[in-house]
């Protein structure tokens, strides 16, 4: 394996696993999300207690931040790819024109 190589399959893993793993934590926030808003409704619609309703309404609100913040931390792949890039050109120009 030469450095080409290795350093794309490292830029690769490390954004790939950064994407994977927020899109995973977003996917749960948002499933967790519709299961309190739907208690939210349900005892809304059955004149369920008043604490019923703040607790199912907070846990909606919770994870409705925890997806608009995994959204804003799984954007940062962008600027992590940007930036393997422009380490591999700063590497590039070091490195000169090797005819090997």
């Amino acid at each position: 394996m030469n450095v080409a190589r290795g350093y794309r399959r490292f830029a690769i893993a490390v954004v790939g696993s950064w994407i994977a793993t927020w899109a995973a934590i977003g996917a749960h926030a948002a499933w967790q999300q519709s299961v309190w808003s739907n208690v939210f409704i349900s005892a809304s619609r059955d004149r369920a207690s008043v604490t019923e309703l703040v607790l199912s309404n907070q846990k909606s609100q919770e994870y409705g931040e925890l997806v608009g913040a995994s959204m804003a931390w799984g954007a940062l792949a962008i600027p992590m790819a940007i930036g393997f890039a422009v380490i591999w050109w700063v590497y590039r120009g070091f490195r000169g024109n090797d005819s090997r």
